[in-house]
């Protein structure tokens, strides 16, 4: 991979909790950032997925407001995962963005 960003959506600083499960399995942990199509969080101890798991994310963001969305484990490194949102979840994915606050930075 080349030092040019490659990504097809800009990603914003996002610092929230963030619940992965995936079936009986769940990590809390740290959103670092956020896109329409897809974020990256802190990795958690003992994480266990590999690239390619279909996890759900529940972003959470106060006690009343969670957010769940679908999301593919894009590639695990040592610090952070970087998760793709699956297709179908645009609408969702804006939700996500517009309840970070950062909704208008995508809006133009």
């Amino acid at each position: 991979m080349s030092g040019r960003e490659q990504r097809r959506y800009p990603r914003l600083e996002m610092y929230s909790a963030v619940m992965l499960v995936q079936g009986e399995q769940a990590y809390l942990t740290e959103v670092s950032n956020v896109s329409l199509g897809g974020s990256s969080v802190a990795r958690p101890n003992h994480f266990k997925s590999l690239e390619g798991d279909v996890m759900t994310l529940f972003f959470v963001f106060d006690q009343d407001t969670i957010l769940s969305i679908q999301a593919r484990v894009a590639h695990v490194q040592q610090a952070h995962i970087g998760f793709q949102f699956t297709p179908g979840q645009e609408a969702r994915a804006g939700e996500l963005l517009e309840e970070s606050r950062h909704w208008d930075k995508f809006a133009s």
